[in-house]
């Protein structure tokens, strides 16, 4: 009786070490864990130091190099302070937020958009030497847009053109390139009444620009 009495005990002793071992196996896994949730990679990422307007340019007292944890680094989040000073805003900055690819734009691009007289939009379509007074239209000229459709003219009048983007011709053996001889690509402000009558009379057929003058 006295042996059977010990193997029972001895049967117990192992449960329970059993037992115990699993118990200290799980938190020992949950230490595990918490300790990588507390290793979790931090990253330098650029972030705005205070606010500030749209369209301003941007000093390096405007931004500030913070650490964050890598999952919450935001898509276009930049890194690089030199990659945004002497730029430009985009939009409004608000104090905190990541300062992302999208945020911020060159003065060359930053001009262009405040040369958009306001309540209007830019508007690009392609000009050819056959639509009228090609390699004579520079920005900050005014032109007429005409078309002729089913026996009727519409004409978008006195159009300011913002930008044109004008293909340099492949030059002869001993000549210089010229301007103008291809399709170029003109920019122009209009309103959004005018850019639907303005698409409107590009799909129905050839439109011709008519320079004028700008008083």
């Amino acid at each position: 009786m006295a042996r059977r009495g010990n193997l029972v005990l001895l049967a117990i002793a192992i449960v329970m070490a059993l037992v115990t071992s699993l118990v200290v196996v799980r938190e020992l896994r949950i230490q595990t864990q918490r300790a990588a949730v507390g290793r979790v990679p931090m990253e330098s990422v650029l972030v705005v130091a205070k606010s500030v307007p749209g369209h301003s340019k941007i000093d390096a007292t405007d931004v500030r190099l913070t650490q964050v944890p890598a999952t919450a680094i935001e898509a276009g989040a930049v890194t690089d302070p030199s990659q945004v000073v002497g730029q430009y805003t985009a939009t409004s900055w608000v104090q905190g937020q990541q300062v992302l690819s999208g945020m911020f734009q060159s003065s060359q691009q930053a001009s262009f958009v405040s040369s958009i007289p306001s309540g209007e939009v830019a508007y690009t379509f392609a000009d050819s030497p056959l639509i009228g007074v090609d390699n004579l239209i520079e920005p900050g000229n005014y032109i007429d847009i005409q078309n002729f459709n089913q026996g009727k003219f519409t004409t978008l009048t006195h159009i300011l053109v913002l930008f044109v983007d004008q293909i340099q011709a492949a030059a002869s053996p001993g000549q210089q390139a010229t301007t103008g001889s291809g399709n170029d690509n003109i920019t122009v402000a209009v309103t959004l009444q005018q850019a639907e009558t303005l698409t409107k009379m590009l799909s129905a057929g050839q439109i011709h620009l008519l320079l004028t003058n700008a008083s």
